[in-house]
């Protein structure tokens, strides 16, 4: 046994495995010709992650090289020790047997539901999956805008003397503002998010105002203020492709929670959590 463990221990320090080929879908080569594929890291890094693409990661290309050199190194050494295992004629022991049973089950549960939801999911229209993801991406909009704080005296004085198409409300806010914070940058604010919901007048001006226009006197929770538009910016949603395995993730781990939920409720699940809770003290 000590000879086994010298031997692998031996074996992953000094196993030269290449992480680069020239065929793009080859991630790894050792041995004879054995290869780790682009297919091996994708279906890992889908099971690290409870068998969905992350939000974060929803594309192979956007995973860090520094997680898919990771990967595709232990895949290729965990296969390398199950040889040199398979070579030593290493046995099962009872505590192995034990953690084979457990994980067969475990693998069982987890096969089971996805075979259960993948049926359900055959009829979803991933484009209109696609569709939603994009709105709610461009609805993360910013907007760059100039204001000029005012005391409630000097509002409609001010507003009178405003070019409304904004040339010269850089200047005004220098000469006028009381904000001497934003006054200096001649009342710049950048990417303030713009509100989903239109609430106050404030929400009003920065959904809907003109870019480049300026508003009418609004009273804010801080005073007076006119607003000039500077830009508004649409985040750009990612093309379908490149989204589809997020979504497919995405879709699959919705239905998968559904079915869970639907489960508990057919089979009247109680969590007695007063009797954990007592048990614990």
């Amino acid at each position: 046994m000590k000879f086994l463990c010298l031997t692998t221990l031996t074996l992953l320090s000094s196993t030269n495995i290449s992480i680069a080929a020239e065929d793009q879908n080859i991630l790894a080569t050792y041995g004879d010709n054995q290869v780790v594929s682009k297919e091996d890291l994708l279906t890992e890094f889908v099971m690290m992650n409870g068998g969905v693409m992350p939000s974060n990661y929803p594309t192979y290309e956007s995973i860090p090289a520094s997680t898919k050199e990771s990967i595709v190194k232990n895949i290729a050494m965990g296969r390398i020790v199950l040889k040199e295992a398979e070579k030593a004629s290493f046995t099962e022991t009872t505590q192995m047997k034990r953690e084979l049973d457990k994980l067969k089950r475990s693998l069982m549960e987890q096969s089971f539901i996805r075979y259960v939801v993948e049926q359900n999911i055959k009829k979803v229209d991933l484009k209109k999956v696609y569709a939603e993801e994009v709105k709610k991406i461009q609805a993360n909009a910013v907007v760059d805008y100039r204001k000029i704080v005012l005391t409630p005296d000097k509002v409609q004085e001010v507003y009178a003397v405003i070019d409304k198409s904004g040339k010269n409300f850089e200047e005004m806010v220098k000469k006028y503002s009381i904000d001497r914070d934003t006054s200096i940058n001649g009342g710049l604010v950048r990417n303030h998010f713009v509100p989903k919901k239109v609430i106050t007048p404030f929400d009003d001006v920065l959904a809907n105002q003109a870019v480049g226009t300026v508003s009418k006197p609004v009273e804010t929770t801080s005073g007076w203020a006119i607003y000039k538009i500077e830009a508004r910016t649409v985040p750009k949603a990612p093309q379908f492709e490149n989204m589809k395995n997020y979504l497919q993730g995405k879709t699959f781990e919705e239905y998968k929670q559904q079915y869970l939920k639907d489960l508990e409720a057919t089979y009247k699940l109680q969590i007695n959590t007063n009797t954990i809770a007592s048990s614990s003290k």
